[in-house]
C-alpha cells in the first residue's frame, strides 16, 4: 500500500503539465474545459484522497468466489511465426492486462494490431506478475497500435517507443485531445480520434467508439484527454475491445451501430473491487456478461485481469467469478472462454 501511494504521488510531482491541445475544443465531446461521457456520473475521476480512503480506510468487498483466486495466469511462450494469422482468419492473442494481438490474413494482406501496449510494469511501482509470451523484439511487425484512454497502465509511453523504433512504419491511434501530446512525446504517424470516426488499412476498419471512464497522466490533465473503446472489422468478422469502461448506454449505442454482433468481445474484468470505489469506472465480471449479450457477442474473452495488482480484487478471482456467472445463465449467456496469457484464438 504505501508503494502505491508513493507511486501515485512521484507520478502527479513529475507529470503536472501536460500541453494544451488546439484541437479538443473543436470536439462535440469536450465541454466546459473538459472531456465528457455520453451520460454523465460524479463519482468519476478519483481524488488522490478518495484513493487514500480506499487504502487506508475501507470498506473492503467480501470474496466474491470460491477456488484458487490467487493463481496468476499461466502464459504459453510463443514463436514469432504464432503471431500470424492462417489465410482467412484472424488471430487473437492476449499479452496480459489490456494488451491484446489481433492479426488478420485476408486476399493475401496482412495486418497487424496491438491494443493498449504494456511490455513491463506500471510505472514507477507496479510490477508484472506475469511475464509477456513473446519479446516485442520478436513480434512479426505492428502495423497499428490502438491506446483506448490516457492511464499508465493502458499508454505506456516506454512500450510504444519501443514499438516504434522496432516498426518505424507503426500508425497509432489515440482518443480525441492528444494530438500535441504525441507531438510532445515523439510519437509518429498518430492518428486522433473521436468517437463514431473509422479509418481503413488493407481491407480492414479501426473504430474508435465510446466507452464510460476519465483520463489523467498528471495533476493539471484531469479529462483532457478523451477515452474509448474500438471496433475491429475484417471482412465478415467484427471484434471489440472495450478499453477500461464502467457500465452505461454506450454498449446499446455500439450495439445498434453494429447489429450483426461481434464475433468476439474483449472486455475487462478485473480491477473491479471494492464496488463502491471501482463500479463507477471499471465493469465486473457481471457487467460483462451483460455487455456481452447487448453487444451480441459470439465470444467472450476477458481481459484486464491477473497482470497487475490494481484493485483489491486477487490475481483469478474475476475470471473465477465470470465463469461461476457465466455458469448460472449459460442458456442465455453467449460462449465463453477464460484464456491464459499466450493462448490463441482464431476466428
Amino acid at each position: 500500500m504505501k508503494q502505491i501511494l508513493i507511486s501515485l504521488l512521484i507520478v502527479l510531482f513529475f507529470n503536472s503539465c501536460f500541453p494544451v491541445d488546439p484541437e479538443r475544443v473543436r470536439s462535440a465531446h469536450f465541454q466546459d474545459g473538459k472531456y465528457h461521457n455520453l451520460e454523465e456520473d460524479e463519482r468519476l475521476g478519483k481524488s488522490f484522497f478518495s484513493v487514500l480512503r480506499w487504502k487506508l480506510l475501507g470498506p473492503n468487498d467480501p470474496p466474491t468466489v470460491d477456488g484458487n483466486v490467487e493463481k496468476i495466469p499461466d502464459v504459453q511462450p510463443r514463436k514469432k511465426e504464432d503471431f500470424l494469422a492462417p489465410e482467412e482468419k484472424v488471430r487473437i492473442i492476449w499479452l496480459g492486462h489490456a494488451t491484446v494481438w489481433i492479426a488478420a490474413n485476408f486476399h493475401g494482406k496482412r495486418i497487424h494490431i496491438l491494443t493498449d501496449p504494456i511490455f513491463s510494469g506500471v510505472p514507477p511501482f507496479v510490477k508484472r506478475l506475469t511475464e509477456l509470451p513473446i519479446r516485442p523484439e520478436d513480434l512479426p511487425g505492428v502495423d497499428i497500435v490502438t491506446i483506448s484512454h490516457a492511464h499508465r497502465d493502458h499508454l505506456d509511453i516506454d512500450s510504444i517507443k519501443k514499438i516504434q523504433k522496432l516498426f518505424p512504419e507503426v500508425t497509432i491511434h489515440l482518443p480525441s485531445g492528444m494530438g500535441e501530446f504525441a507531438k510532445d512525446e515523439g510519437f509518429e504517424n498518430s492518428v486522433i480520434q473521436e468517437w463514431w470516426t473509422s479509418y481503413d488499412y488493407a481491407g480492414a476498419k479501426v473504430h474508435f467508439l465510446p466507452a464510460k471512464h476519465w483520463s489523467r497522466m498528471g495533476i493539471s490533465d484531469m479529462n483532457q484527454y478523451h477515452w474509448g473503446s474500438y471496433a475491429f472489422e475484417f471482412k465478415n468478422i467484427r471484434i471489440y475491445f472495450g478499453g477500461d469502461t464502467g457500465f452505461s448506454k454506450h454498449f446499446s449505442e455500439i450495439g445498434k451501430r453494429f447489429p450483426k454482433g461481434f464475433s468476439a468481445t474483449l472486455l475487462p474484468i478485473g480491477a473491479f473491487k471494492p464496488r463502491w470505489f471501482m463500479e463507477p469506472a471499471h465493469i465486473g465480471p457481471k457487467e460483462a456478461l451483460e455487455a456481452s449479450s447487448i453487444l451480441q457477442s459470439s465470444l467472450i474473452l476477458p481481459v484486464h485481469w491477473g497482470t497487475f495488482t490494481l484493485g483489491d480484487d486477487l490475481p483469478s478471482e474475476a475470471p473465477l467469478y465470470l465463469k461461476k456467472l457465466h455458469s448460472e445463465k449459460k442458456e442465455s449467456a453467449p460462449p465463453l472462454r477464460i484464456w491464459t496469457v499466450g493462448e490463441i484464438v482464431d476466428l
